[in-house]
């Protein structure tokens, strides 16, 4: 991915995943350096998993907006 991301000239990219856990919806975002590899900055949000698509959205936004 890294590559790729050499190949448009991008300076960073962000990557992340998520994971349901009971009642708890867990999202973890890195943003990464793409000339060096090296993660400048990690964010993780908690969002009970009840809230659905809508809590997870505004997890999403408030660790991007940190990023």
């Amino acid at each position: 991915r890294l590559r790729v991301g050499r190949l448009m000239g991008a300076r960073f990219m962000v990557f992340g995943g998520y994971q349901v856990v009971g009642k708890s919806m867990r999202l973890d975002l890195r943003l990464v350096e793409v000339e060096t590899g090296r993660v400048c900055k990690t964010v993780t949000r908690t969002t009970p998993s009840s809230s659905g698509v809508t809590g997870w959205l505004e997890a999403a936004g408030s660790a991007a907006g940190e990023l």
